[in-house]
């Protein structure tokens, strides 16, 4: 159909062979950045590699397994966090996914 002198099966068309061609080569256009399945696969083989467990003494008023809300002032956010993990002296620094 013709929408304001534009065919636009034909535009559809082109757009897709431009979209296509983008896809076949997007490591010449982004040769610096991953692909998403390269991404993927990257952090598949870190999360093999780390098999440590960690198993931290909580304080007292924390429950272990649970989600403990704790509320402090902005400016204390980084002390209450260092003091939660400090608690446990043995144990390596916080992950990611335990902040």
């Amino acid at each position: 159909t013709m929408e304001g002198g534009v065919n636009v099966a034909e535009l559809t068309s082109q757009l897709m062979k431009v979209w296509d061609y983008y896809m076949k080569h997007i490591r010449a256009f982004l040769s610096e950045s991953l692909d998403i399945g390269t991404l993927g696969c990257l952090l598949a083989s870190l999360a093999e590699i780390e098999q440590e467990t960690v198993n931290r003494t909580l304080p007292p008023s924390l429950l272990p397994g649970r989600p403990n809300l704790i509320l402090c002032p902005p400016q204390e956010i980084l002390p209450c966090v260092l003091a939660i993990y400090m608690h446990s002296l043995d144990q390596p620094l916080p992950t990611y996914d335990e902040v």
